[in-house]
């Protein structure tokens, strides 16, 4: 989608949520990066022209996932100046750098699922390679620990 039908979606979406008096965070993304789109040496400055236009268009933040270069993010938030959303990935700056930097959000995607995916499998293979169970009880959450997270008192 080019950047003038995403501007438009993006006014659209702030317009009829404001008429309807629906309060909602609104956070546009480009994946310039993530992908990667065109030639690497003008994704940065495609990332900031699409960015600051769905800015403009009445996004709270902007989101550039696939960026995990330090200096490309330092430079993202200054030349956006928006509140900057980042993908976290294994090469990504640690959170408190991101956050020093002056990024105002960072998502874990699908990291989450993948990594209890891989929590599940680890499991299987013990079961099938040795027999034992001790990974599946390995850090996980008791049901008092479940129940008290959830509100909920047990008798």
């Amino acid at each position: 989608m080019d950047t003038e039908q995403q501007v438009e979606k993006i006014r659209a979406i702030r317009a009829i949520s404001s008429s309807h008096g629906v309060s909602l965070v609104l956070n546009a993304r480009t994946d310039i990066y993530l992908m990667p789109i065109g030639e690497a040496t003008a994704r940065f400055e495609r990332t900031v022209e699409r960015l600051r236009a769905y800015r403009q268009a009445g996004a709270d933040c902007v989101f550039a996932p696939g960026v995990s270069d330090r200096d490309t993010i330092a430079e993202l938030v200054k030349a956006i100046a928006a509140p900057l959303n980042i993908l976290i990935s294994p090469n990504c700056p640690s959170l408190t750098e991101l956050e020093k930097m002056g990024v105002a959000r960072v998502s874990a995607g699908s990291t989450v699922m993948r990594a209890a995916l891989g929590l599940v499998r680890r499991i299987g293979r013990e079961w099938m390679d040795t027999g034992t169970s001790d990974s599946l009880f390995d850090g996980a959450v008791s049901f008092a620990d479940l129940n008290r997270m959830m509100g909920r008192q047990i008798s």
